[in-house]
């Protein structure tokens, strides 16, 4: 209210000074009225609250009576030494509140009993993956994310710790059929052709695996793919002209499975004698900024280069 009235004094052409100096003036007037009349307005209120509490009627104070009591018998002592057992105390139950109403505290208690399940899962993978995968399936019967994380971490223990390729592709089959748009149904078609072809059913390993490349799914695991499938033509049935034709779609890609099959490659061209193409396969790898095993490499090079120069020597 002071600065209220203040503005229009300071608005019309009074200097900003003057006005200020008698905002000060008010101010401290009001503080002086308030150090004078605020301790006799508490004596006031003092003086009244006494007062009425003296005038206040006093209750009578309730006499105590003392009334004796005949005293009790004594009981008998006891003939026996072995004491008497007192009586066991019922145990009464705690006493259970719900944290919300309207039913909420039930769905808190099945969230964290779930969290739970899943976290004692989690614990037995390193040193008890089989009761891990049983754990797993008990959570799969369920629905939902959780059901579908648990069937996808049941099927990967028995394809990969437990090297069980049976029982992964019977779980891969349970995800397709329960959840064909699942998040994880990528990992699940790599997990499921890499278990026909340990389970020894290579045809079917190679015929799903050329169909899964022609899918936009299948493109992203298309370096994995092509690597299995060349693995499968090179070292199961021998067929090295295949293999080299599975590789090159990987030579110059990063990565571990672009590494192995640039020197796999140049390996089968080896074996089918297009010494040429091998040694510039080899040297290819050399050119990789991420190659893992340059020693092999450089060794096969300088014995093709010695095997070219018998072979051009000799009349």
């Amino acid at each position: 209210q002071l600065l209220k009235s203040a503005e229009p004094a300071f608005q019309g052409a009074l200097l900003a000074g003057q006005s200020w100096r008698r905002l000060e003036d008010r101010l401290h007037g009001a503080r002086r009225f308030r150090q004078r009349v605020l301790p006799l307005s508490l004596g006031f209120a003092a003086a009244a609250v006494f007062a009425l509490a003296a005038l206040r009627p006093r209750t009578a104070a309730t006499p105590i009576s003392l009334r004796a009591e005949p005293a009790a018998a004594s009981a008998p002592a006891a003939t026996s030494a072995t004491p008497v057992p007192a009586a066991p105390v019922p145990a009464t139950e705690p006493e259970h509140r719900p944290i919300f109403s309207n039913g909420a505290s039930r769905h808190v208690a099945a969230a964290d009993e779930s969290v739970s399940s899943d976290t004692s899962c989690r614990a037995l993978t390193a040193s008890k993956p089989e009761r891990a995968v049983d754990c797993f399936l008990s959570l799969a019967s369920g629905s939902g994310v959780q059901a579908e994380v648990a069937l996808y971490e049941a099927l990967r223990l028995s394809a990969g710790e437990l090297h069980n390729p049976a029982r992964a592709l019977e779980l891969s089959e349970q995800y397709r059929s329960r959840f064909p748009d699942g998040a994880m149904r990528g990992e699940v078609a790599w997990l499921r052709v890499q278990s026909l072809d340990r389970a020894g059913r290579s045809d079917d390993a190679l015929s799903e695996s050329e169909a899964l490349l022609g899918t936009p799914l299948g493109r992203t695991l298309s370096p994995k793919l092509h690597l299995m499938r060349g693995h499968i033509y090179m070292g199961e049935r021998g067929d090295c002209a295949r293999a080299v034709s599975e590789y090159v779609s990987l030579v110059g890609a990063p990565g571990a499975d672009a590494d192995a099959a640039e020197l796999e490659r140049a390996s089968c061209l080896e074996r089918i004698n297009q010494l040429g193409d091998a040694r510039a396969a080899y040297q290819q790898y050399l050119k990789r900024p991420d190659a893992r095993d340059p020693v092999r490499a450089t060794s096969r090079l300088e014995a093709l280069g010695s095997s070219n120069a018998e072979s051009a020597g000799t009349p």
